[in-house]
């Protein structure tokens, strides 16, 4: 799976439920023009003690921008602010309604990530789809017996660099609304290590954190990292996912050490 920043690997957290998750592409983004389902989606990831599986059942994919939906050009991660505007959101609505007779057609889900720079951007926004798109989205399409669409929450993927001193504040509420996402749909939960882009040249003395890099762009956003060089501590992540109400069903990692 590609993440801003580079790419990542992405797996199921040693002793969680396994599940089989083909890895997106670039243009892995129901919003961008090139986003389609295959008929057939061998597993990326099994454990090791998992018996042979023909292929997937669950994709994972971005909710996309209006930035790449209008420019197939334009980076995954480029911010468009009308994105989060009326137009954003129809143009998801409909993606949604073409989607869902495709993924019963081949037994399949689709579980949306989250980001900054698209359309389900924050704890609202992952609100809104599973309340408002998934079940318009579902109820054009008579056979589909459950929703096909869910959230699959990562909240340290949520913050931006601008939230990171206020980070406690902001992953207290991001995780309220991460309970309220599981308590509609309990995909699971992914526990991302972030670390800051790199910084632009001899930043001035008052900027204590760089929120751009050279490039524009993906440099506004937090980057998967190694472990041992995230910005947000496991233990701030963990902490908080033994408190909530509504338990992941599973737990992924997401980092470039992966």
């Amino acid at each position: 799976m590609h993440d801003s920043g580079g790419s990542a690997a992405f797996r199921p957290v040693p002793g969680a439920n396994a599940i089989f998750v083909a890895a997106g592409t670039p243009a892995s983004a129901l919003l961008h023009p090139n986003f389609h389902l295959p008929s057939t989606v061998p597993p990326t990831l099994p454990p090791p003690t998992a018996p042979p599986i023909a292929r997937a059942s669950t994709i994972i994919a971005w909710s996309g921008s209006l930035a790449s939906h209008d420019d197939p050009q334009a980076e995954l991660f480029e911010p468009n602010i009308g994105t989060w505007t009326k137009p954003g959101w129809s143009a998801l609505a409909k993606a949604c309604e073409r989607l869902v007779p495709l993924l019963v057609a081949h037994d399949l889900h689709l579980w949306i990530r989250p980001h900054p720079a698209h359309i389900i951007s924050d704890g609202p926004s992952m609100l809104k789809f599973l309340r408002e798109v998934v079940p318009a989205a579902s109820a054009h399409n008579p056979h589909a017996a459950s929703p096909r669409l869910a959230v699959l929450p990562d909240p340290a993927m949520l913050l931006t660099p601008a939230m990171l001193p206020l980070a406690e504040d902001h992953l207290d509420r991001l995780f309220a609304y991460v309970d309220a996402v599981l308590a509609t749909s309990n995909t699971g939960l992914v526990v991302s290590s972030v670390a800051l882009s790199l910084p632009i040249p001899n930043p001035p003395a008052s900027q204590t954190l760089p929120l751009r890099t050279p490039h524009a762009g993906p440099g506004q956003y937090l980057r998967p990292c190694p472990p041992d060089q995230a910005v947000i501590s496991p233990a701030q992540l963990t902490r908080r996912i033994e408190s909530l109400v509504n338990k992941p069903a599973r737990l992924f990692s997401s980092s470039t050490a992966d």
